[in-house]
């Protein structure tokens, strides 16, 4: 089982961008650090090269326990929470007006008029 260190790389002012390891409070749960990006780091590989996750701390958290239960895949990118493309599968739902505009259509298409009853 691989174990990750949550690390965030910040800037230091002085043209630096060091890594430090993020801390943790008493619940378990990691402190932000303002302006960080956020690294998993493999310990008990042989590869220490460190997996850009992003500038969400809930979601770097996320992804080293997911990391943690699971076996590490080769795609790691799914990790990065960057902006996802919007799918739509659905149809676009109907407004009542739009469909009381559909069905008089519909009715005038099919041979009835406004003016007329239709008995």
């Amino acid at each position: 089982m691989a174990h990750y260190t949550l690390i965030a790389r910040i800037n230091a002012g002085d043209g630096n961008f060091p890594f430090v390891n993020v801390q943790f409070s008493k619940n378990h749960r990691p402190i932000p650090i303002e302006g960080a990006t956020y690294y998993l780091r493999p310990s008990n590989s042989g590869k220490r090269t460190p997996i850009k996750i992003g500038k969400d701390i809930t979601a770097a958290h996320a992804a080293r326990i997911r990391m943690e239960d699971e076996k590490p895949s080769d795609k790691l990118a799914a990790l990065h929470t960057g902006p996802s493309p919007v799918v739509t599968t659905a149809a676009p739902r109907k407004t009542v007006r739009g469909y009381c505009l559909e069905m008089i259509c519909a009715d005038f298409l099919a041979g009835a008029s406004l003016g007329e009853d239709q008995t």
